[in-house]
């Protein structure tokens, strides 16, 4: 297989390759920190700080208004198109809207922290807690905000490395929190996580030159129109998001417990290590290339499916291991008190496997500016889901959760391919139709393996498949890069024939 000259394999590649790396090790450092929190407190801890992270989580994202995603396309265009009077006034609106939604936010949170606390809890016990973590929404919003712009700039090394130092801060700082204070903690790293992504984005993103402009407050609030037009339809998308987080997280603690949400949670983010570097990768870099090609359906739809192609080919390994080892996986980076986590966990991931293959299309839309089709997608997908988790909870317990994520995903995809068509004429390719006809077979085989062998024979046979798997992968991903330049493998020192 020879590819075009136009085709961007390479690009998607090296960025994958460089901001999902940055994005791996900072789910390790997140894995690492989980695991003194696992030690110290257990599955409750892991469930305390999880429940908390989604609810504030749901208010920032409220708080944000989508400004972030409008703000990465329009600084793009405007940088592409050589407008730096343009550049430099989204900039500036970016930066001053983001810090007084932040602000608002951490206030509205503050102000609500009783009710919040009894919603969440069941009583007010925890409204202290909320009142101290209110200030993580508006550290995290000014750190989404010089994200915003590093993303809109292409600055997709800065990207990774502000991932990276944020991560390492944090991780520093954990152990000796958790150490000194054990079961009162878990607000403080919550605290420390915001705080460390705020510096570590404002070191990078002040290095970025852009000219100074002087703007008059009234001028600044009819620059942010164009941003919250698009930004509310992506904001009601991930406000949804996250309070579907919230929710299940709600549903998981009243009918099992805080420890089973713990459980729970350690199975959502270990589902997410891998992976998460190639839906980081998307959204950093993706978004901006299919946004400067927006108006020529040909090029969005060539862009989806080869972004599509080359995110399914780094991610088929990667879930082919996860379900293979998952046992081992959990009770190594978590402990043996998180053993129910392995069901959950071998469902969630072949839900993001799918999740691969589906979050391109979500960004056509967004590039395209159908606020409305993306609002009314992505609201469908939240109901099902909310009804699939209190299904799959009722009837089949924790894993009931691991089947509904996968249950919803099959659904978004088939949604997803539909409105696509309707938009841009999108159709899968024909590569992609290939890779299906093997990938799923594959990934049906590695997670029956445990159903029809004996350990350690599941084992051995799983890990045979998961080696040709990667194999076959890496093969396909040289052969397309072949002739583009791809600078993290050089970097690394790969040789491609």
């Amino acid at each position: 297989m020879k590819p075009q000259p136009d085709r961007s394999y390479g690009q998607i590649l090296n960025s994958s390759v460089l901001i999902g790396g940055s994005s791996l090790l900072t789910n390790l450092a997140a894995i690492l920190r989980n695991k003194f929190v696992a030690v110290f407190l257990g599955p409750a801890g892991i469930g305390l700080m999880g429940l908390l992270g989604s609810m504030t989580s749901m208010v920032g994202t409220l708080a944000g208004l989508g400004v972030t995603t409008s703000g990465v396309r329009q600084i793009a265009e405007a940088s592409g198109a050589g407008d730096h009077v343009r550049v430099a006034r989204t900039v500036t609106t970016l930066r001053r809207i983001m810090l007084r939604l932040g602000l608002l936010g951490s206030a509205l949170l503050a102000a609500l922290c009783v009710p919040v606390s009894k919603v969440t809890f069941g009583t007010a016990d925890h409204a202290g807690q909320i009142v101290v973590l209110s200030i993580v929404i508006a550290m995290t919003l000014v750190a989404e905000g010089q994200v915003a712009r590093l993303q809109g700039f292409r600055r997709m090394g800065d990207v990774a490395r502000a991932a990276v130092l944020g991560a390492v801060l944090t991780l520093t700082l954990t152990l000796p929190i958790v150490y000194v204070w054990r079961q009162d903690s878990v607000v403080a790293l919550l605290l420390v996580a915001s705080g460390s992504s705020m510096v570590s984005s404002w070191w990078y993103a002040r290095r970025i030159p852009v000219t100074p402009v002087p703007m008059m407050w009234r001028e600044t609030l009819r620059e942010a129109r164009p941003l919250l037009h698009i930004g509310l339809a992506s904001m009601s998308s991930a406000l949804m998001v996250a309070a579907i987080a919230y929710v299940v997280r709600l549903v998981i603690t009243r009918q099992l417990g805080l420890g089973a949400a713990g459980i729970f949670q350690s199975a959502a983010t270990l589902s997410s290590v891998y992976c998460g570097f190639i839906l980081t990768a998307m959204g950093a870099d993706f978004l901006p290339r299919v946004s400067a090609v927006a108006e020529d359906d040909a090029s969005c739809n060539r862009l989806v499916n080869e972004q599509v192609e080359v995110g399914l080919l780094l991610a088929l390994p990667g879930i082919c291991a996860t379900l293979a080892f998952s046992p081992l996986i959990v009770q190594v980076l978590y402990s043996t008190q998180f053993g129910l986590a392995t069901e959950v966990l071998r469902w969630q991931v072949l839900g993001v496997f799918l999740r691969v293959a589906s979050w391109p299309m979500g960004y056509l839309l967004i590039a395209k500016g159908k606020a409305q089709l993306y609002f009314w997608t992505e609201l469908s997908y939240n109901l099902l889901y909310a009804a699939l988790i209190w299904i799959g909870v009722r009837l089949w317990g924790l894993p009931g959760a691991g089947v509904a994520f996968f249950g919803v995903y099959i659904y978004y995809c088939l949604l997803m391919a539909l409105v696509t068509r309707h938009v841009s004429g999108f159709a899968w390719s024909a590569a992609n139709k290939r890779f299906a006809l093997l990938a799923v077979p594959t990934v049906a085989i590695v997670f029956v393996c445990p159903l029809i062998f004996p350990s350690p024979w599941q084992f051995v046979a799983a890990a045979a498949v998961t080696t040709l798997a990667g194999l076959y992968s890496l093969r396909t991903l040289l052969s397309l890069t072949r002739g583009q330049r791809v600078p993290a493998f050089d970097a690394l020192g790969v040789k491609r024939g």
